[in-house]
């Protein structure tokens, strides 16, 4: 399998599939404190089953900025987070603070993150409707700010084990046109961002009229292979249109 390592703006980025004429993009970003290339094996997995989306779909997975060396955390991140204060929040069911919360350098990362968008769609002729945004954990609730903002929409919003927050204006967002397509995952039993919270993501988006395909399944803080295959099966149908 192709694949290029580059640097997109202020992020660098792992790029594989179709390099020079993609029909379609998808852009996945990772979780706090994983490595750059932690969801690469996601794209390997789908086009290795499906060689005709290796032809015609590129796949791009940003390096959060910030480097991390927090206890059992050592890779990235896209904001820094008080982990020991998050695990006490979802321990005890305080779950309002995070919902409001605005993450200081969260909007350092949208900037970020929506440059690498708008620069590859742009070098590659593509529209935002030929666009796939998601992310796992916090790179979900990267991707989720990032669609909410854009003015241009993308085809299919990836919420792999997220969160709401930045609830007053996430609402704000989310109730204006257009609307766009979700295919959110969270496990019943995540120890880290509890299913209510991504529940109430889903809710959100719901009654503001967005397009929400909800997927839960018995586990933790992961990405089972049937949300996998379910991303799978969305590229497919986006570059058969």
């Amino acid at each position: 399998m192709k694949m290029e390592r580059t640097q997109i703006g202020e992020l660098s980025a792992v790029l594989t599939g179709q390099l020079k004429s993609p029909q379609a993009m998808v852009v996945l970003c990772h979780g706090y404190g994983a490595s750059g290339d932690d969801l690469v094996g996601i794209g390997d997995a789908i086009l290795s089953q499906f060689p005709d989306l290796a032809e015609s779909t590129m796949w791009v997975f940003p390096e959060a900025p910030l480097s991390l060396d927090v206890g059992p955390y050592s890779g990235r991140a896209w904001w820094h987070l008080n982990v020991a204060a998050l695990a006490e929040a979802v321990e005890r069911g305080e779950l309002s603070a995070v919902k409001e919360a605005f993450p200081p350098g969260i909007e350092r990362a949208r900037s970020q993150l929506s440059d690498l968008v708008e620069q590859l769609l742009t070098t590659h002729n593509l529209s935002h409707d030929r666009l796939v945004l998601g992310g796992f954990s916090q790179g979900a609730m990267l991707a989720t700010d990032v669609a909410l903002h854009l003015d241009h929409k993308p085809a299919l919003l990836v919420v792999y084990s997220g969160s709401l927050i930045c609830r007053s204006e996430w609402s704000e967002l989310a109730a204006r046109e257009p609307k766009f397509r979700v295919f959110q995952s969270h496990g019943t039993v995540d120890p880290i961002l509890a299913p209510a919270m991504g529940d109430a993501l889903r809710l959100l988006l719901e009654e503001s009229g967005h397009d929400v395909t909800f997927q839960s399944f018995h586990g933790g803080h992961t990405i089972p292979m049937e949300a996998i295959a379910k991303l799978a099966d969305e590229v497919r149908t986006l570059v058969s249109v």
